[in-house]
């Protein structure tokens, strides 16, 4: 229950629904939603540097079990999210 809760939370703060990403990267933020706050809460893409993420994702993938892949797919929806943010500023 505590978990879904999380996830909810996820998804109420991240700042755009999946129509608005594109449908190549949509797959990255499923995997984000179904295996990273599946464990854990995770704040925004944007709450972690460029620098954060390159030392996040190895980890973290190896922990939710992901294929070389998926970790892919994830590392270019977290880049997307990371360069949206920062034309937001």
């Amino acid at each position: 229950m505590i978990v879904y809760l999380f996830q909810l939370l996820f998804l109420w703060s991240t700042p755009h629904s999946v129509k608005q990403i594109p449908e190549d990267l949509q797959r990255g933020k499923r995997l984000m939603e179904q295996r990273c706050i599946k464990c854990h809460e995770l704040k925004t893409v944007s709450h972690y540097s460029p620098e954060r993420w390159e030392k996040i994702l190895p980890k973290m993938s190896r922990k939710a079990k992901l294929s070389a892949q998926e970790s892919s797919t994830l590392g270019s929806y977290i880049q997307w999210e990371l360069e949206r943010a920062s034309r937001q500023k």
